[in-house]
């Protein structure tokens, strides 16, 4: 119980209201929101550069992922970051994107587009959770990329990503995953899923 208070030292919000967690966003901790504000305070006075940052940010992530620093790209957002993968691939005509009814509209979105000219098929959830063998039905030779999430915002279901990237490679398409939920939660090896 002594932890538990420990815990929830660490986030005001529970003082005063009861937090439900739902997987699209959360209460900040202390110690992050103390984090950001030293990073603010150091910014204004010209302190450590949004450079300096930004390759201590990618040497940790590339740690925690599996990757080397110089693999990792750094975006605004998530969504911003699905936006900028769905416009560097290249659609040859009749590709299509595969993805799943649970996703987060970001994972979705950037597919819709027309003038990108890619058809968006959808692997149907069955009783919450979205089966191997309906992605090997869906991906085929046609697939330019698997869009997932590593865990479901939704309900939680956690997508197997080592099995989901031998399908798509096997047929020449990339597996694109919104990890949000689930990096450093989580163990991700980038090379090994």
């Amino acid at each position: 119980m002594e932890n538990l208070e420990k815990i929830r030292a660490l986030f005001p919000i529970v003082k005063n209201k009861v937090f439900l967690n739902h997987a699209a966003q959360s209460p900040l901790p202390k110690p992050v929101a103390e984090a950001m504000h030293r990073y603010v305070e150091d910014y204004s006075n010209f302190g450590t550069s949004p450079l300096e940052t930004s390759d201590l940010g990618k040497s940790l992530f590339a740690r925690l992922v599996g990757a080397k620093p110089e693999e990792i790209a750094l975006a605004e957002n998530t969504s911003m970051g699905l936006n900028i993968a769905a416009h560097v691939l290249r659609y040859p005509p009749g590709s299509k994107v595969v993805t799943t009814d649970l996703e987060y509209p970001s994972v979705v979105y950037p597919w819709l587009k027309k003038s990108l000219g890619v058809k968006v098929d959808y692997v149907r959830s069955v009783d919450g959770k979205l089966l191997l063998e309906d992605f090997e039905r869906a991906v085929d030779d046609s697939t330019v990329a698997v869009a997932v999430s590593h865990v479901e915002y939704v309900n939680g279901f956690r997508n197997d990503l080592r099995v989901l990237s031998e399908i798509a490679h096997s047929h020449g398409a990339v597996l694109i995953v919104d990890a949000i939920q689930s990096a450093g939660v989580i163990p991700i090896d980038v090379k090994r899923d």
